[in-house]
């Protein structure tokens, strides 16, 4: 599957073709005001492009555990992606897939109580592995 931010700027390639998944709909305050419902298959990989580094950047909140990746030209956050025991996981927005997956509709999911062994174990359980970030700079 293929996705991207609202003006492309950062490209996701999602090894997976599974669209039976449940979107989870995270209810802290910078997804829910984001409309974020994220999307994820354990054993799938995920690779992101950016095309421009300078409209591109990552941020991390709560629990400063994961990194949220962005596209600051079109303000979309694409994926969050996590280090756990020193593997790369990610976990994917479901509004940024192109074209628009046919997802059944999201749950409301907090997290908010996890401890972070909780947190570690349910990501490496359940997201993708990620591989990693690719920059091309094809101009600004």
């Amino acid at each position: 599957m293929y996705g991207s931010c609202d003006c492309g700027n950062v490209e996701l390639h999602w090894q997976s073709v599974d669209c039976s998944l449940v979107p989870r709909s995270c209810q802290c305050d910078y997804c829910a005001a984001r409309k974020i419902a994220w999307v994820s298959k354990s054993g799938t990989r995920l690779r992101c492009t950016v095309h421009r580094s300078a409209l591109y950047r990552t941020v991390t909140h709560g629990t400063q555990t994961a990194q949220f990746h962005e596209c600051t030209y079109c303000d979309t956050t694409v994926l969050a992606s996590s280090e756990v025991d020193g593997d790369d996981y990610a976990v994917v927005n479901a509004n940024c897939m192109r074209p628009p997956q046919d997802f059944v509709p999201g749950r409301a999911v907090s997290f908010s109580n996890e401890t972070l062994a909780q947190r570690q174990s349910r990501r490496k359980a359940n997201w993708c592995i990620f591989d990693g970030l690719e920059v091309l700079d094809t101009g600004q």
